[in-house]
């Protein structure tokens, strides 16, 4: 497979297009066979998730249509694509 030249990744590379937030919700998809979330984590891995998973110390509770509900210490926060 060949390679990305320099001038096309700096090109297609937009700096701080996400925030930069403990968890970001790249993308949600929701069906009858179950929901999966990916999650971008600070350090810029991106971590497939369903209900239950945990990840950066924080469960996942529910998934919906471009959000994730997250809980950490009995604390629940909702997490949406920016």
């Amino acid at each position: 497979m060949p390679s990305t030249s320099a001038l096309v990744a700096q090109t297609a590379t937009e700096k701080n297009a996400l925030p930069s937030a403990d968890i970001t919700v790249i993308g949600t998809l929701t069906s009858p066979k179950g929901d999966i979330a990916l999650l971008r984590t600070r350090n810029g891995r991106i971590h497939r998730v369903q209900r239950g998973d945990t990840v950066s110390g924080h469960t996942v509770a529910v998934i919906t249509e471009g959000q994730v509900h997250l809980v950490q210490r009995n604390i629940a926060k909702v997490y949406a694509i920016p």
